[in-house]
C-alpha cells in the first residue's frame, strides 16, 4: 500500500522538478536572444556611427578646407593684391578639387562600380585592385551569375559592403597569402564560400571580436542571411552565407 502511494508521489515530484528545469532552460535561451539582439542593435548602431563620423571627418578635412581656401582667395580678391586671372586659376583649381572630393565621397556611399557593373563585376574590380597590389592573392569562382545579378539593391550593397569588411580583415589582420569566392546557386539560394590561409581567429572569443567581424555579422543579420564561421588560430578563415533569392 505505501509502495501505491509513493510511486505517484515521486513520479509528481520528478514531473515537477523536469517542468522546473525547462523553464529554467527556456528562460536562460529567452535571456541570451534578448541579449544577442541587444548586441545586434548595438553593433548596427556603432557601424552607422562609424559611418556618419568618417563622412564628417572627410567633409570638414576635405571639402571644409578646400571651401576655407575657396573664401579666403575672394577675400584676396576685393584687395586687388594680384591679378584677376590669377585669382581665377586658383579658384577653379579648388573647385575642381571640392567636385574630386565630393565625388570620392559619394563613391563610398553608393560605389559607382556597383551601379555600373552589378555586385558580381564590382567585387572583382575590388579583388583585381587588391591582386595588382601583390599582397594576397584573391581567385573568384562565379557559378551562380543569374542570380547574383538579380539581387536587389538593398542586398547587393549589403554584400559589397561584407566583402570589403572580409578583404580588409584578410589584408590587414590576417597575414594571408591567399583568399577565395565562390558563388553558387542551391536549391534557389545563392550560397556563397570566402577563405583566406592567414593565421585565423578563435571564434569562441565573442568578445573580443573587432568591429570589423561585427560590422560583417550585423549586415548578414539585418539581410537574414544564414552564415557558418570556421576559424581558429593558425588555420586561417572561413564562411559560409546563405541568402534568399
Amino acid at each position: 500500500m505505501l509502495t501505491l502511494i509513493t510511486i505517484p508521489v515521486v513520479i509528481t515530484l520528478l514531473f515537477i522538478y523536469y517542468q522546473k528545469q525547462l523553464t529554467t532552460h527556456r528562460l536562460k535561451l529567452s535571456n541570451e536572444k534578448l541579449s544577442y539582439q541587444k548586441d545586434l542593435v548595438n553593433s548596427i548602431i556603432e557601424s552607422q556611427e562609424s559611418e556618419r563620423r568618417r563622412i564628417g571627418q572627410d567633409l570638414h578635412d576635405d571639402v571644409g578646407t578646400s571651401l576655407s581656401n575657396l573664401r579666403l582667395i575672394i577675400y584676396q580678391i576685393g584687395k586687388g593684391s594680384e591679378p584677376v586671372e590669377f585669382y581665377c586659376r586658383e579658384s577653379n583649381a579648388i573647385i575642381d578639387k571640392v567636385i574630386d572630393d565630393v565625388r570620392n565621397i559619394s563613391h563610398n556611399l553608393l560605389p559607382a562600380n556597383l551601379s555600373l557593373y552589378g555586385v558580381a563585376g564590382a567585387i572583382h574590380e575590388l579583388c583585381e585592385l587588391i591582386n595588382k597590389c601583390g599582397n594576397v592573392n584573391i581567385i573568384i569562382r562565379n557559378d551562380a551569375p543569374f542570380l547574383l545579378s538579380n539581387l536587389n539593391d538593398k542586398i547587393a550593397l549589403c554584400l559589397y559592403r561584407v566583402f570589403e569588411e572580409l578583404l580588409t580583415n584578410t589584408i590587414r589582420h590576417a597575414g594571408a597569402s591567399n583568399a577565395w569566392i565562390n558563388f553558387a546557386e542551391n536549391e534557389g539560394q545563392l550560397t556563397i564560400h570566402y577563405g583566406d590561409d592567414g593565421k585565423g581567429m578563435d571564434i569562441t572569443q565573442s568578445k573580443k571580436k573587432g568591429i570589423g567581424m561585427r560590422n560583417i555579422e550585423s549586415r548578414l543579420e539585418y539581410l537574414n542571411a544564414v552564415y557558418t564561421i570556421v576559424s581558429s588560430p593558425q588555420v586561417g578563415f572561413n564562411i559560409k552565407i546563405q541568402i534568399k533569392s
